[in-house]
């Protein structure tokens, strides 16, 4: 590479580096991890079912809102423990939660099959508590405010009496608390239970019920409006890319069993001006379902529930997305926000519910016949909005089975990847082999015609409507469709595209890929492979805007930067044709050198993009680079053949001049435009005239 030519590539590369990271900061955003409490380093089951929660008690002058009704409840808050308590292998149920008598909420929640880190023992943690404003934490499921006839009560810091059971049913979590009105005399009390049944491993099945109830203790009629928070403290799965979501499904009349998602209302709200984004209001022409909140692993699914057990009931008034405290920087508390509305007759009670599902993103549970709940509120949405718009979703869901498939004869997930890039290349390689074929033919084709098309523009270059039509007539004579050819070497590449995403995409959000390591360093596929872990993290200028702060020494993103500059270095490329006399200069073939000397710096600007990517995703490039490269050396040596046969000079004869043979769309609008132009060339001579 001589000097002008590196200087130019260096400026080039550089270019793009400092447009990436303006553009790394949108698409991008880091953000900061979730704010957790200071002991909750570790996760350990409590020594006891109840006692003081960690938060300060709240005093009965603080649970007394100014208004006709105010809530009594107790001075100490109650810590319930449900669930997998012990953290035994053979529980028979799937979480572990930490109920807190202050809104009647979930402090946090903790899976049973599931642990924070490769080889740790602590489960993973789904919900935790987050810091709000005046140290105060907010906790998931929280009941915030109840309206009675109009007037609000805030509930979110009030400790509910607490009673906890448990029988061959499962186990139960009662709150309650008393609504008194300016006389002290009990108006409304409110009940909420938590209801946990065993849920054996083979069920598949992540359910938690609440119900709560509404009793009027007055002879008069009373409207009551309860606001529910939706989960909070959902951590990042991925920390270099915000992969959180807020899912809120409707359906319309016309669509009652298929939930429609919107994939962005987490950023919506977490980056607005407007913390607050209606999801639904009683009236709108569709009708709510269900809504949640998780990352690309988890989610917390809630659904409202008539006391029959229908879905989308009458009760709900209506859902938003909140960010709490109002704050971009955080974003751990961006969640949901349910209001319902029930008429309470004098004397009676009324009851509503939610039933919430906390647990993976798992395909198979949600398309499970036995689970016929999960299929009919289509959980699996929550999946598919994921995939993005640029493949198709069965596709996808193809690549995804294909890979477990293979995972279970070979037992290894990263040689399943291996063996999938193999088999797709293989299916791909036809059409891959023609395409550039194809390229080659058209790049060469052309570049025995640049001396005549140069030729043309100095004759014509200041007449742009009879350069074209020249132009054209070359083409025509030389047999030359570069329409046809354009095509015969973009559709291939057209056609594999949603392939490669979709395989891209079936690593991305694969479930069963979490914590499976694959040889030697690499212990997490969806992790970086951190070959040589450093001491501490290190923050480099600019270079961190893409990698993220630098912990370790991960090796596959250099072996994935070699890998793609052996295939490039490998790709066909076109020759000049032999000129006698001096050379004419070919734009084409200058362009195409420039670009391979960009090759190596565009391969390590590529390695610093994808160095904090999962193992399983550059695994996936490496080894589809290096099998590209296998398959250029094919495909180089059919082009040697063929050019030693005689046939290379030529692509495939235009199809409008085999009368046996129907023109092409791409043909006849090539000639379309061809005779536009022969138009345009006669009116213009005519105008003259």
């Amino acid at each position: 590479m001589d000097r002008k030519a590196f200087i130019q590539a260096l400026l080039w590369a550089t270019a793009a580096f400092a447009i990436w990271v303006v553009v790394a900061q949108r698409i991008l955003p880091t953000r900061p991890a979730v704010t957790r409490p200071a002991d909750a380093g570790a996760w350990s089951a409590p020594s006891s079912t109840t006692g003081p929660a960690a938060t300060a008690p709240t005093s009965r002058a603080e649970m007394a809102p100014a208004g006709a009704y105010r809530a009594v409840g107790t001075d100490e808050p109650a810590s319930i423990a449900m669930g997998n308590v012990a953290d035994a292998k053979d529980s028979p149920y799937r979480m572990h939660l930490e109920l807190s008598g202050r809104g009647a909420a979930i402090e946090s929640a903790g899976m049973t099959d599931y642990a924070e880190t490769v080889n740790g023992r602590e489960r993973y943690r789904l919900l935790a508590p987050v810091s709000g404003a005046g140290g105060r934490e907010q906790l998931s499921l929280a009941v915030e405010n109840v309206s009675i006839n109009g007037q609000d009560v805030r509930l979110v810091d009030v400790n509910w009496r607490a009673v906890r059971s448990e029988d061959a049913s499962g186990q139960t979590a009662t709150f309650e608390v008393d609504l008194v009105d300016e006389n002290g005399a009990a108006a409304v009390r409110l009940r909420r239970i938590y209801r946990l049944a065993p849920q054996p491993v083979d069920t598949t099945r992540r359910d938690l019920r609440i119900d709560w109830t509404v009793e009027n203790l007055t002879d008069q009629p009373h409207e009551v409006r309860l606001t529910e928070r939706g989960p909070v403290g959902i951590p990042q799965a991925y920390s270099r890319a915000e992969d959180r979501y807020i899912y809120a499904a409707v359906s319309l009349p016309t669509e009652t069993q298929t939930a429609r998602v919107d994939p962005k209302l987490f950023s919506k709200v977490s980056g607005a001006n407007e913390k607050r984004e209606i999801l639904y209001k009683r009236g709108a022409p569709e009708k709510f379902w269900w809504l949640g909140a998780g990352n690309k692993y988890f989610s917390c699914i809630l659904v409202p529930v008539a006391p029959d057990g229908t879905d989308r009931p009458e009760y709900v008034e209506q859902a938003d997305a909140v960010d709490l405290d109002g704050d971009a920087l955080t974003s751990g508390d961006v969640t949901t926000r349910l209001v319902s509305r029930l008429d309470v007759p004098p004397r009676t009670s009324r009851s509503a519910g939610v039933d919430c599902y906390l647990g993976p993103n798992d395909k198979k549970a949600f398309a499970r016949p036995a689970n016929a709940d999960y299929v009919r509120r289509d959980y699996r949405r929550i999946i598919a909005v994921q995939y993005g718009s640029c493949t198709f979703g069965w596709l996808t869901d193809a690549m995804v089975l294909l890979l477990d498939g293979l995972e279970k004869v070979v037992g290894n997930y990263g040689v399943a990847i291996i063996i999938l890039v193999l088999i797709v290349r293989l299916i791909l390689h036809p059409i891959t082999k023609k395409g550039q074929v194809n390229m080659v033919r058209m790049q060469e084709r052309m570049g025995k015609l640049q001396p005549k098309i140069e030729q043309l523009k100095e004759r014509f270059g200041n007449d742009r409507g009879r350069l074209q039509q020249e132009t054209m007539k070359l083409y025509k004579e030389e047999g030359v469709n570069p329409a046809t050819s354009m095509a015969g070497s973009c559709l291939p590449m057209a056609i594999q595209m949603p392939v490669w995403i979709a395989l891209y995409t079936s690593l991305s959000n694969n479930i069963e890929m979490r914590h499976r390591g694959f040889v030697l360093w690499i212990h997490d596929l969806t992790a970086p492979d951190a070959m040589i872990p450093f001491a501490g993290t290190y923050h480099v200028p600019l270079l961190s805007k893409l990698t993220g702060e630098i912990s370790a020494l991960n090796l596959l993103p250099i072996l994935m930067a070699i890998s793609m500059y052996l295939q490039q270095k490998l790709t066909p490329k076109p020759q000049p044709p032999a000129q006698s006399g001096r050379a004419a200069p070919n734009p084409q073939m200058d362009q195409a050198a420039q670009m391979q000397k960009m090759m190596p710096l565009m391969s390590i600007f590529f390695a610093l993009i994808c160095y904090a990517m999962p193992s399983g995703l550059n695994l996936y490039i490496m080894t589809s680079s290096l099998l590209g490269a296998l398959e250029q050396h094919v495909i180089r040596k059919h082009l040697k053949k063929v050019k030693e046969k005689g046939l290379a000079t030529g692509p495939p004869p235009d199809p409008l001049r085999d009368p046996a043979r129907p023109p092409s769309w791409l043909a006849r609008k090539f000639h379309a435009i061809q005779k536009q132009a022969d138009d345009a060339q006669r009116l213009g001579g005519k105008r003259k005239k």
